[in-house]
């Protein structure tokens, strides 16, 4: 889960996965992606490591710096977010009443 910080709780998983190293090797490349993206280096190694999510702002400079669409990162980040919720919460999910046939 995410606190207003933006950081994540001790109990919530690494986050967002596509972003860890071994995906994307940005670990060796913090230093020269915050440069490119004017944004602190402990941020870019704070995403890459799972410890923070990705924001609005924080996409619209990735869009800019990697020509990769901001609502990828986006929307990675919301697929996490959705993951992470059905995992901590499954149970009482379960229990929610469908008003309408899916």
């Amino acid at each position: 889960m995410i606190s207003s910080s933006g950081l994540t709780s001790p109990t919530a998983p690494p986050r967002p996965p596509s972003l860890r190293p071994r995906h994307l090797r940005l670990r060796r490349r913090a230093d020269r992606l915050a440069r490119a993206t004017g944004l602190p280096q402990t941020r870019i190694g704070e995403i890459v490591r799972g410890k923070r999510a990705i924001t609005t702002d924080t996409a619209l400079r990735l869009l800019k710096s990697l020509g990769v669409d901001d609502r990828f990162w986006i929307n990675l980040q919301t697929d996490d977010d959705l993951e992470v919720e059905r995992d901590l919460h499954g149970d009482e999910l379960a229990k929610v009443t469908a008003l309408v046939a899916r």
